[in-house]
């Protein structure tokens, strides 16, 4: 048992990078500060041509970095994930940061929850040196989302997501697919799985231009794609049709063409 008095041991952190040479520096460095330490940092090289994997190799120690051809986030996490010796798995985006207690207050949670199999936080999104926004929702409000819900707006941001490593190995991410690949993961687990949240703000997530925004290119593509998938697989939410199922994913993404009017 750790010093920390966890029930958790080890905890793996996996980091899917691409490119991300200005800020991966950075976002490691958030990642050792952790007052609870973590034992491992995977951190899966997409494809970068800018030396990326050369700066994360740079820290030694526990960061470990695995090369591979460019594969998008998918498969960056997958493999992470297959990679990863934790008994949870906590997932970080390369241009963005944690907290320093991210980790000791979601094992926390994990610990007083122990069937619950995966937990998020409040999140503040910066660019700069300024707060552009931030979501602040509560755990009880959280955990009553359904898989669907999940499915039709952003509510998790993957920086934020702690989840137990076996539970994690059933529910890899889509691949081959750009946009909103993460929001279908995170229904699917839903359908396994309540979701917790700490609700404190303890990851904050960067705006910079090279970063895929909500475009209307990218949102429409994303949308298309989580349409089809509600589709394909509307009886593992609990519907009874297609139309059920994909009826919410319409009106969500109507109501954010109509949302600048």
């Amino acid at each position: 048992m750790r010093s920390d008095a966890s029930k958790i041991d080890r905890v793996s952190v996996v980091i899917p990078c691409y490119n991300a040479a200005p800020f991966i520096r950075d976002t490691i460095d958030s990642v050792l500060c952790q007052t609870r330490p973590v034992d491992e940092v995977i951190v899966i090289d997409d494809g970068s041509v800018d030396g990326s994997a050369d700066i994360a190799e740079s820290f030694g120690g526990p960061v470990r970095v695995i090369r591979q051809s460019n594969r998008g986030e998918g498969g960056a996490r997958n493999r992470g994930i297959r990679e990863g010796k934790g008994e949870v798995i906590a997932f970080l985006d390369a241009d963005d940061l944690w907290s320093s207690k991210k980790i000791e207050h979601q094992l926390k949670y994990l610990d007083k929850h122990p069937e619950i199999g995966a937990v998020t936080t409040n999140v503040a999104v910066f660019q700069g040196a300024t707060i552009v926004r931030s979501s602040c929702l509560e755990d009880e409000f959280f955990r009553r989302l359904r898989p669907i819900d999940f499915l039709t707006s952003y509510y998790l941001n993957q920086s934020a997501s702690v989840v137990r490593t076996e539970l994690m190995r059933s529910v890899p991410y889509p691949e081959n697919q750009r946009n909103n690949a993460d929001m279908v993961h995170t229904a699917m687990l839903r359908t396994k799985t309540e979701i917790g949240r700490v609700e404190m703000t303890l990851v904050y997530c960067r705006i910079h231009p090279g970063k895929v925004t909500r475009t209307p290119d990218s949102y429409l593509f994303g949308a298309e794609f989580r349409l089809r998938w509600a589709k394909e697989n509307y009886r593992l939410f609990g519907f009874e049709s297609e139309a059920a199922a994909t009826s919410p994913v319409v009106t969500t993404a109507v109501n954010w063409v109509l949302d600048p009017y």
